[in-house]
Parts: structure tokens; C-alpha cells; sequence
């Protein structure tokens, strides 16, 4: 009998609460050695499939794939009771679709014996793809992450529940944020799963049992709303901060005047929220929690002490195009400091290539700087690359892979119409646990497929870009692109999803040559040719000189200008690519211009932008104003190429992908100093030459401290050597 057999079992029911029991008795027997935790991971996620399994409609696709998944984690063969399958030629067609075949089970109880197909015997998949797909979906129930527990101090025990941390570089950091000077910024990197998300949490934890006259309190600024409540839903459980919120779009007018009341009451520790909330909705809110307690009312017990930045990585590249107000971040810090010169800020990603550390030490290393960066590869992933030589064929082959790739899945593309196309398919083909989310998704269904995906309910969505990012779910089994990520910063972000319990899992790439114009096109990031970008800003001062939109700011007495951001360029049609094209050009000004334009507000209701031009003579058109133009710009160029040479260097490493490590090379692409690597035994390359993966890793960023450390800190290291 094997060990994954269900003998007793008379029905679903029964065997599925025997799989949860053996899941519990397995995960307390799992400390022992290195293979109990093996098989306590295998009975966990067969406990999880089945489950979900369960909850699938009676012969739909969900439940196909799920059962191949489950038949996959016990050695290719499992048998169940009659749960109303039946090894008739009808079935039988039907499981030869998921790889799977089923005969009659032994044994005194009716019952079922399935069996797995290898993938590369399956017809439908060309050999070329089969093979790299057997090798990276044989399965591996060992850890693959490299853990290195570290001995716990007493602020771990003290405010957190956990019993070490995870690595050195995590209590590096740790150990910089409780000894930050006031004012300073600190930048933090840890590979996905590396415990990010614990400096925010025992940070405020940390300055609240520092303080007798306030309730002291952190804003988190996150790239997504998906990902703001992803972290407030995670932290209703963590004792302390059970009243932490996310600050989005979908509350209504008078929640959202709820939540700012209690953040200023002291009863939020840690408020959620995007780039654009802070500079607007909660901007007034974050600057009376910052001002002293002897100017705040003796009810306004929060005191804003720390601002966080979390997947901070996108400030260089998101911030470069359509989301300005990324740009605007430090000018905020600046503004919350004239209130609060202790406010402290935390910069958290899991890698920061050259040019984004470089522009953020830029950005807010007015105060001390500190950085803490363990430079650590992914490990788990088996990385799979195929290119066809259309759309077509890759679009077919995509819908048959997911009738046999693991579960829970992510696929990512480029544009909605695209991800909406899978998804239509895919439910064309009985799949219902799906969903997809881009960046048309409301905030209210996006916060609903947040919801789902987080509690099993979900083995799949097909997204655009930002889905995922940072958001805690630990058994992602595949992620697939469907399209070629412009560099390779997006594409190990993405990858970086699935795997997250430190354990196996697939990033197959699948790309046709279309998808090359479209990824350069990205890459570039809506930079557009100087006598253009001329040639709309002089249209947009125009138009709002024409239409009473250009005043003096009474605060500053710089020239305040509202610009219609749809407007089109003389010469140009009507169209959506207008907004895109003027959002980028004063996105580029602000970013270039050394303060010459700062956004102020965005009324994305009335396609409105509100600027202060603080250069006069940019309202201007002559040889003078022409000249300051093309020097604010004169770094766009230079951006052009870095763009290019990112876009070009991912490319490489796909075309060398047999010749070299594959995961080196992209490593080195998005790390800003990545230490020397190991093959990592996992990618093309490495396959062909049956290389070994790394068994060990040195984290760095240990020597990481203060140049001074200030009363009261939570450590006394040791002085440097001389």
C-alpha cells in the first residue's frame, strides 16, 4: 500500500479529512530532519488540492487539472473512492486532456487508481517544449531556498512572534531600523519571502513601546491597492496591530474621513496606501500627525514616525511614466519633515538595480543614508523559455499547458485586452476559478480577487503587470508569462511570485517575435522626441492661458497651471494615446527638471493635472524658453539608452540561454552589485549540462551601520575595527 493511498476512506469527505490529518501530524514531525519537512510540504499541498478539488464543479476543468496536481505530488499514482468518476471511455477522453489515465483501485472498497502522464508524452506539446517542462515539473519536494536561521534577539521575541529570523540579512536590517537616526532614510533588499514585510510591523511596534505621550503610528506607501489590502488583511491577526487599514479608492467619502480620524486618534498603527492617496485624500491628514504633540489636541494621539516604501524598486520606473507621483515622494518626505524632522523613511524591494539605487540615494539622501542588501538570488524556481513563431501558435500551446501545469498559477501579459482574451478562452474551456485583473480592474473586484486568491479560492488568474507584487501567498506553483516582459527587472519581479514557502515552482516564459516591438515600445516607457515634447508643453501653457487656468500660487507665489492632459498635440488627432503622451512629457519635466515643474494634484475625473511652474520663463515662447525646455530634457537621451540597453540586455540572456546560466545572467541584470553567483542548476543551461544548484550562500549587508547610534537604540553593537 502507498503512503498516499486512502484505504479507509469510503468517500470524498473521509479522504479529505484524513489528508488535512495527516497535513497536521506531518507539519508537527517536521522539524526533525530535512526529510520529514519534505514530507510535511508534499502532505500540506496535497491536503490544500484536494481540498480545492473538492470545491470544483463535477467534471469542469478546475477539477481536472487539480486532480493531475494531486496525482503529481503523490509520485504520479493515487487512488480514491468513486467520487463519481468512472473509467469509461467517456472519462477516460476526458482525463487523456489533463494527462491522466484511471483504472479500477484494489481493494474491498470501489475505488479509482489514477495515473500521471509525463508531459513529455504527452502528443500535444511539441518535444522541443516537453522536455525542458519534464525535467523542471519532476517533482522536488525539498527546500530550496537557502536558510540560514538567525539567533533571535530580544526585540524579535519582544515584539514579534517569531522564534529567529529568517537570515542575516533580515536581522541586519532590523538591527538598522530600531538604531535609525532621526531623519534618516534606510534602504532594504531581501530576496521575495525574506521577510520584508516585518520591518514595517515591528517598527511601529518598536517606537510604540518607546513612547509615554503618543500613540506613535506609519504610513506604508505600496505600488498597488491590491497590495494595501493584501497587507491590512494580513495584519488582523498580528496582535498590536490588528487596526491597521487600507487607504483606498473605494471607501466611500465619509469611511475614508473615518479612517483618517482614527490614523489621527492613534488607533491605525500602520495605514495602507498608494503614492497618489498620500499626495492628495490623506495629505492634510499625514501633516497633523506629523506636527509635534504639544501642537496636536490631546485626542490626536498618533504621531506620524516612519513613512515606508514598499516594492520601492518601481519609483525609478513606474515613476518615470504614468505614475508621477512617485516622482513626488521625497518632495512629501521633505514637506513632513518641516513638521517632524525625526520622520524616518524605509525603502523596501526585494533587488534595486544601479540606476534605481542610484536615483532613490539621490532622492532622499538629504539625512543619513544607510543601505542593507543581502543580494540574493531566487533559488526555487525552474526557469522554462520557448519561443514560437506566431501569436497563434503560442496562444494555442498556452491553453493546453494549463490544462497540466501545477496549481495555484499566475499568467502575466501585457495589455488587459490580452489578459481578458486568456481569460475568456479559459472559460470557453470550463475553467471557473479564475479571474483576471489589470489595470482597468475596479478597486472593489480588485480587492475581491485579492481576497480569493489569498484564501484558495482562486488556482488561477491571468493579469497584467502590477498583480501579485508583494502580496503574501506563499504557495504559488507557476507563474507564465505570455508575452516578453520588457526587461529583465519585470520579468525576475514577476517570477518572483510563485514560490514564494521557499519550495519548488515553474516561471515558463512563452514569446512570439510581435511581442519584441511591444517590449522595446515599454521599455522606452513613452519617451518621446524632443521637438514633440516641444511641441506640447507650448499647447498645454497655451491652453491653459486661453482658458483662465494660469494663476499665482498664493502659498509660494510660483505660477500655477491646470492642464488639460488629453489635449492633443497641433497637428495630432483625438485619441487615448494623448494622455499617455502629455502625462509622460510632464512626468519627465518633474523628473528632469530639478524642481523647474512639480505635479500637485491629479483629477483623473475631469483628465486634469495641476502643476507649479516654478521657472517663469517656461511660460514663454521664445529662443530663451526654448533653450531652459531642451535643458530640463537634456537627460531624457541619455534615459533612452539605459532603456534600450536594459530592454537589449534581457535579450541577450534569452538568446544565450543554452550557453549560460540563465538566472546569472538576469540576476546580474537587476541587482546593482550581485555577488559571484553559482549556477543555479535549474535554467536551460544548466539542465543541458546537469549542473548542480548551489547548496549554500553567503547574505551579505552585515556590516551595515549607523555612523552613529542614537540614545535609547535596541542594540550596542560593537565599534567598526579600526
Amino acid at each position: 500500500m502507498s503512503l498516499w493511498d486512502f484505504p479507509e476512506c469510503g468517500d470524498f469527505g473521509a479522504v479529505l479529512a484524513e489528508a488535512q490529518a495527516r497535513a497536521l501530524r506531518a507539519r508537527d514531525a517536521a522539524a526533525a530532519s530535512p526529510d520529514e519537512a519534505a514530507l510535511a510540504w508534499r502532505h500540506g499541498a496535497l491536503s490544500r488540492t484536494l481540498e480545492a478539488f473538492g470545491q470544483s464543479p463535477r467534471e469542469g476543468a478546475d477539477r481536472g487539472v487539480l486532480l493531475r496536481e494531486a496525482v503529481r505530488l503523490c509520485d504520479g499514482h493515487l487512488t480514491l473512492p468513486e467520487v463519481g468518476f468512472s473509467p469509461g471511455e467517456h472519462q477516460a477522453e476526458w482525463l487523456r486532456r489533463f494527462g491522466l489515465s484511471a483504472r479500477p483501485g484494489r481493494g474491498a472498497r470501489p475505488s479509482i487508481a489514477f495515473d500521471l502522464t509525463p508531459v513529455d508524452r504527452l502528443p500535444h506539446i511539441s518535444e522541443e517544449l516537453s522536455e525542458g517542462l519534464r525535467d523542471a515539473l519532476q517533482l522536488d519536494p525539498r527546500l530550496r531556498r537557502f536558510r540560514q536561521p538567525t539567533v533571535a534577539d530580544g526585540a524579535l521575541l519582544r515584539l514579534s512572534r517569531h522564534p529567529e529570523y529568517q537570515n542575516p540579512t533580515q536581522k541586519a536590517a532590523i538591527r538598522a531600523l530600531l538604531t535609525m537616526p532621526p531623519g534618516a532614510t534606510l534602504l532594504a533588499s531581501m530576496p521575495t519571502g525574506g521577510g520584508k514585510s516585518l520591518l514595517f510591523q515591528l517598527g511601529v511596534r518598536w517606537w510604540r513601546e518607546q513612547s509615554k505621550d503618543c500613540s506613535p503610528c506609519a504610513v506604508v506607501i505600496v505600488p498597488t491597492v491590491a497590495l494595501a489590502l493584501a497587507h491590512a488583511d494580513a495584519l488582523k491577526k498580528e496582535q498590536g496591530l490588528e487596526g491597521s487599514e487600507a487607504f483606498v479608492g473605494e471607501l466611500s467619502h465619509d469611511e475614508r474621513q473615518d479612517l483618517l480620524l482614527r490614523f489621527r486618534r492613534g488607533e491605525v498603527p500602520l495605514l495602507f496606501m498608494s503614492a497618489e492617496m498620500a499626495l492628495t485624500s490623506a495629505r492634510e491628514a499625514l501633516f497633523e500627525a506629523a506636527h509635534p504633540t504639544a501642537e496636536r489636541s490631546s485626542v490626536q494621539r498618533g504621531h506620524l514616525q516612519g513613512l515606508f516604501v514598499d516594492e520601492a524598486h518601481i519609483i525609478e520606473s513606474w515613476g518615470r511614466t504614468f505614475r508621477p507621483d512617485f516622482q513626488r515622494l521625497p518632495g512629501l518626505v521633505q514637506a513632513l519633515r518641516a513638521k517632524n524632522p525625526a520622520l524616518r523613511t524605509v525603502l523596501l524591494s526585494a533587488t534595486f538595480g544601479a540606476e534605481a539605487h542610484a536615483l532613490l540615494e539621490q532622492q532622499y539622501g538629504a539625512g543619513t543614508f544607510l543601505s542593507v542588501v543581502a543580494g540574493a538570488p531566487r533559488t526555487e524556481l525552474d526557469l522554462v523559455v520557448q519561443d514560437f513563431s506566431a501569436p497563434t501558435r503560442r496562444d494555442a500551446t498556452l491553453l493546453q499547458l494549463l490544462d497540466v501545469l501545477p496549481r495555484p498559477a499566475l499568467v502575466y501579459t501585457t495589455r488587459p485586452k490580452d489578459a481578458e482574451g486568456i481569460a475568456r478562452q479559459l472559460r470557453q474551456r470550463d475553467y471557473t476559478r479564475l479571474a483576471v485583473i489589470t489595470g482597468e480592474t475596479t478597486g472593489r473586484d480588485r480587492g475581491d480577487v485579492v481576497r480569493r486568491w489569498r484564501a484558495g479560492q482562486l488556482d488561477l488568474v491571468v493579469a497584467t503587470a502590477a498583480f501579485g507584487m508583494g502580496i503574501d501567498k506563499s504557495d504559488v506553483r507557476a507563474v507564465v508569462h505570455a508575452s516578453l516582459p520588457e526587461d529583465a527587472a519585470r520579468y525576475y519581479q514577476e517570477i518572483g511570485r510563485a514560490g514564494r514557502d521557499g519550495h519548488q515552482a515553474l516561471a515558463l516564459l512563452l514569446w512570439a517575435p510581435e511581442d519584441e516591438t511591444r517590449a522595446r515600445s515599454m521599455s522606452l516607457g513613452q519617451l518621446m522626441k524632443t521637438e514633440k515634447a516641444e511641441e506640447r508643453w507650448w499647447a498645454l501653457v497655451q491652453d491653459a492661458r486661453d482658458h483662465g487656468r494660469l494663476r499665482e500660487a498664493p502659498d509660494t507665489g510660483y505660477t500655477r497651471m491646470t492642464v488639460d492632459i488629453t489635449l492633443p498635440r497641433p497637428g495630432s488627432g483625438e485619441g487615448s494615446y494623448n494622455r499617455q503622451w502629455n502625462a509622460s512629457l510632464v512626468n519627465q519635466l518633474q523628473r528632469y527638471g530639478g524642481g523647474a515643474v512639480e505635479v500637485l494634484s491629479i483629477d483623473d475625473d475631469r483628465d486634469r493635472w495641476t502643476l507649479d511652474v516654478k521657472e517663469g520663463v517656461l511660460l514663454d515662447t521664445g529662443d530663451e524658453a526654448r533653450t531652459r525646455l531642451m535643458e530640463l530634457l537634456a537627460e531624457r537621451p541619455q534615459e533612452v539608452t539605459q532603456a534600450r540597453q536594459r530592454h537589449r540586455g534581457f535579450r541577450q540572456a534569452l538568446e544565450k540561454r543554452d550557453e549560460e546560466c540563465m538566472l546569472c545572467s538576469v540576476f546580474e541584470l537587476v541587482e546593482a552589485e550581485p555577488p559571484p553567483l553559482f549556477p543555479c542548476g535549474r535554467c536551460p543551461y544548466c539542465r543541458a549540462e546537469d549542473a548542480s544548484p548551489p547548496t549554500h550562500f553567503e547574505f551579505r549587508g552585515l556590516d551595515a551601520l549607523w555612523p552613529t547610534i542614537p540614545p535609547g537604540c535596541a542594540y550596542r553593537p560593537h565599534p567598526r575595527p579600526p
